[in-house]
């Protein structure tokens, strides 16, 4: 039986603890398989050692609750396999939850989406033994994608076009392969072919050598990173990008502080601790500041990453509104560092400061003034501190990420008119470069997608073919569809 075109992989699967009652679990391993048109008649997979339900089963389940998954006229399904799942010892409860990643369908592109905590009910029948094994997901209303928007280059970017260039022509490996080749048909040094192929070689492999010295001239040395010794502090971590990067660090043994005004999304995880905190009262940053030091250490790691969008025009925003928007989005990058950053200098083991603003700070757009300029701020409060912890404390890190639009559920609604010059970036490619430079001790400046990191030549433009830039990406009509982390909640939530 022929699909046509699937999308496939792998991945590992980790359990986590859900309520006293349920015992530790091992890990395991799942592939994920995916069609347009894949549903419970035309695939029919049951290995033995899966959980005790037919795949048929689970799909048939799966199936139904499509729309709620926010698949629609398309179907994604996990298959995972573990290698041992514990019962409650009640027989009747949660036992270690499984992580399952629906597959997204977003602009006639198909990846695989943020995990979405989950667990097995096992449920025991009256009438013999027989166990039902029933998929529950947690949150499977909690985050919906946005409208979808059609368009005949949706599936291609510049960012993937530029990714495969770099992995394949611009890189130094492949370039050498075409001399080496020519050269093992023995062909002449002198001839223009190989002439041709060894200039360009040479090219590619000192254009990587100078990005490599302008990096360590940029950013300096790394510092020894021992996850079992960091402190990690998030600020906004219930959710989107924040609660990512915090139960990544939870389950990889790092000691990590969420600071947040609402609960974390299905409560906290392995080697997570939830603080409720308002960032923006300076007086609540310094108690939990104290509660942290006291519970976990002295801070290693500080994640800035609390944010609000209000989305409306200057002219239709209440001043309440605008101050609400920089005491959170600015002002209390102000309160972190300056309670948090005394604590990493002390600590004597070094740092790193993460600074997470946008894009749009850069760039400005409609309906965003307040969020522009507290992000705006934000580039410069970071460009500031680290000239100051250069010269006095070198031994801290200073990150800064600017990303363009991220799928979570702060800009909810926000469809991308262009996405070939400006694709949607998913929370967990950010969290991975942000988790790659805290591992590796680097001071980085991370901006995603590709446009994200040349938006200073923007400015170099003259202001005619910068407005044009801004009418083909569509920059400023992207909020009209704007609806907040609000119209992402299920109905029941919504206050």
């Amino acid at each position: 039986m022929a699909l046509g075109p699937c999308v496939s992989g792998s991945f590992w699967l980790w359990p986590q603890r859900h309520g006293r009652t349920a015992e530790p679990a091992r890990g395991g391993v799942g592939i994920f398989i995916f069609h347009p048109k894949l549903d419970s008649n035309s695939v029919e997979f049951c290995p033995r050692s899966l959980l005790p339900v037919k795949i048929s089963t689970a799909l048939r389940f799966f199936s139904a609750q499509r729309e709620s998954l926010g698949f629609r006229n398309q179907f994604g399904f996990i298959l995972f396999l573990p290698f041992t799942v514990v019962r409650s010892r009640a027989r009747r409860g949660s036992c270690p939850s499984l992580l399952l990643f629906p597959i997204r369908h977003h602009d006639r592109r198909y990846h695989l989406g943020t995990w979405i905590p989950s667990w097995v009910y096992f449920r025991e029948e009256s009438e013999g033994s027989k166990q039902q094994t029933l998929l529950i997901n947690a949150a499977m209303d909690a985050y919906r994608r946005p409208p979808e928007r059609d368009s005949w280059f949706a599936p291609l970017s510049i960012d993937l076009i530029l990714k495969v260039l770099y992995v394949t022509f611009f890189h130094p490996f492949v370039a050498w392969m075409v001399p080496l080749c020519f050269r093992a048909e023995h062909m002449d040094y002198k001839a223009r072919p190989m002439v041709v192929s060894m200039i360009y070689a040479s090219f590619v492999t000192l254009c990587w050598l100078l990005s490599a010295i302008n990096k360590r001239i940029a950013f300096g040395l790394p510092r020894d990173v021992d996850l079992s010794d960091e402190v990690i502090v998030i600020t906004g971590g219930s959710s989107g990008l924040g609660l990512l990067i915090a139960q990544v660090y939870g389950m990889r043994g790092a000691s990590v502080a969420v600071l947040d005004v609402k609960e974390m999304e299905n409560g906290e995880s392995r080697g997570v601790s939830f603080y409720r905190c308002d960032v923006t009262d300076k007086a609540a940053v310094a108690r939990v500041a104290a509660e942290i030091e006291r519970d976990l250490g002295s801070p290693t790691v500080l994640i800035n990453n609390a944010a609000i969008v209000t989305g409306k025009p200057l002219l239709e925003m209440e001043i309440e509104e605008v101050e609400r928007s920089m005491s959170t989005n600015l002002l209390s990058h102000f309160y972190t560092l300056k309670t948090f950053l005394p604590a990493i200098i002390r600590g004597g083991k070094g740092g790193t400061v993460v600074t997470v603003s946008s894009v749009i700070g850069q760039l400005g757009s409609a309906r965003l003034t307040d969020y522009a300029a507290a992000k705006g701020g934000l580039i410069a409060l970071h460009k500031s501190l680290t000239a100051e912890l250069r010269l006095a404390h070198p031994e801290i890190r200073t990150v800064l990420v600017t990303p363009g639009q991220l799928s979570t559920p702060l800009f909810y609604g926000v469809q991308t008119p262009n996405a070939f010059v400006a694709p949607v970036v998913e929370p967990v490619e950010v969290a991975k470069e942000i988790i790659a430079a805290i591992d590796n001790g680097k001071a980085e400046h991370i901006g995603m997608p590709f446009y994200a990191r040349w938006c200073d030549w923007y400015n170099v433009l003259p202001v005619g073919v910068q407005l044009l830039a801004r009418r083909i990406t569509g920059i400023d009509r992207a909020m009209e569809t704007f609806i907040g982390r609000a119209g992402s909640m299920p109905d029941g939530e919504k206050k």
